[in-house]
């Protein structure tokens, strides 16, 4: 099932919206991109649930000609690009994810990647929001910028913790899968 993509939704402003059901999933069963230069916008709210969750955004070019080069891009509520994917192949299936917050709304950004004329096509899109497994620990900022894990471990600070005073106990988490710190996961933590 699904919705069907209904133009003109090229905006923030005009995107149709996806709702995701209590398995945090939902779908655009009919969509096209024509002409080539044609934008799909899409509103997805996440449920406001507590703790962590990705949203996976799963554009399949379903054109009999296979000729769309799919595009997609998750962007925040200003829309402002979070990540986009392209693999530069005519006829794939494009897969985009990122994490988000319960409560928050995104867009999704379906388009032809395609510099031809060729480039336009029927397509598919499923969206899904994921919850991923955790590991939690605790770690200490110490005087010389790195983090301290109780148990000893030592990981670089990140700009991402700027803000944070010397002292301070930070608790993060690290998701199974996470393409940022692929030796982390391969290690347990």
């Amino acid at each position: 099932a699904g919705i069907t993509e209904i133009e003109p939704n090229g905006t923030l402003a005009t995107a149709n919206t996806i709702a995701l059901d209590s398995s945090y999933r939902g779908a655009v069963s009919v969509a096209k991109i024509n002409p080539r230069t044609d934008l799909d916008l899409y509103r997805v709210t996440i449920p406001a649930i507590a703790g962590p969750l990705t949203l996976r955004a799963v554009m399949t070019p379903t054109a009999a000609d296979g000729k769309l080069d799919a595009w997609i891009r998750i962007l925040s509520a200003t829309g402002d690009a979070l990540i986009g994917k392209d693999t530069n192949w005519d006829n794939e299936q494009e897969v985009a994810e990122t994490p988000v917050i319960g409560g928050a709304t995104y867009y999704l950004e379906c388009r032809s990647a395609d510099l031809s004329s060729s480039g336009n096509g029927d397509y598919r899109l499923d969206v899904a929001g994921v919850v991923p497994p955790t590991i939690q620990s605790a770690y200490l900022i110490t005087p010389n910028g790195t983090l301290t894990c109780f148990a000893g471990t030592r990981v670089s600070l990140t700009a991402k913790l700027a803000g944070f005073a010397v002292g301070d106990v930070v608790t993060f988490k690290v998701y199974e899968d996470d393409p940022v710190f692929p030796d982390l996961v391969a290690q347990g933590e």
